[in-house]
């Protein structure tokens, strides 16, 4: 009988992992991403299978003093993070991000935490700009960051982005920051 639950697979991943069939756990989750695939994605199943590769790390590590494997626990962490990250819309994956802020400041390096802020900040403001299209002090700042990371592309297509939200109005102040936007975009 197949329970598509999201917490039962996490309970009897749990369970494995307690009984000591970390191979066993690992699988279930895995199976679990498998089963519910791009349909269903839910933050409480990547959270609980990050913690216990995060878990599984801290048991490495204690037990051989030198942590060689410590850096490939860290790296599967970071990459189901990222993964359920892509793939669970921004506004459902709250709990998720803040896990992975968490993860990076206890294991990551300076460039993991500085790719987790940067992250944050880029939804704050695709947040701000999709309540409001004609903020264009919000796009500005979003543009910066996405320059700052040098990606030609994606930096494009952001300002292609701010640019298709024309002011309404005639008014002056409006007017002047998008010219500033098309200006920006010029010189790109």
């Amino acid at each position: 009988m197949v329970h598509p639950d999201v917490q039962h697979w996490i309970k009897y991943a749990k369970f494995e992992e307690h009984n000591g069939y970390i191979s066993n756990a690992r699988r279930i989750y895995e199976r679990a991403v498998e089963f519910f695939g791009e349909d269903y994605m839910d933050e409480r199943l990547f959270v609980a299978f990050a913690k216990f590769e995060e878990n599984q790390r801290e048991v490495t590590s204690l037990l051989s003093h030198a942590s060689p494997g410590a850096t490939q626990q860290h790296d599967r962490v970071r990459v189901i993070y990222k993964y359920a990250l892509e793939h669970i819309p921004k506004e459902k994956a709250q709990d998720l991000f803040k896990n992975y802020t968490i993860h990076e400041k206890k294991y990551g390096d300076r460039a993991g935490i500085e790719d987790v802020i940067v992250s944050k900040r880029k939804y704050q403001y695709e947040e701000q700009v999709k309540e409001n299209p004609l903020n264009y002090d919000a796009w500005f700042d979003y543009l910066r960051l996405m320059e700052s990371e040098g990606n030609v592309d994606s930096t494009r297509e952001t300002y292609e982005r701010a640019i298709a939200n024309v002011p309404p109005s005639r008014l002056k102040r409006f007017w002047r920051r998008y010219i500033y936007l098309w200006i920006n975009y010029a010189l790109l």
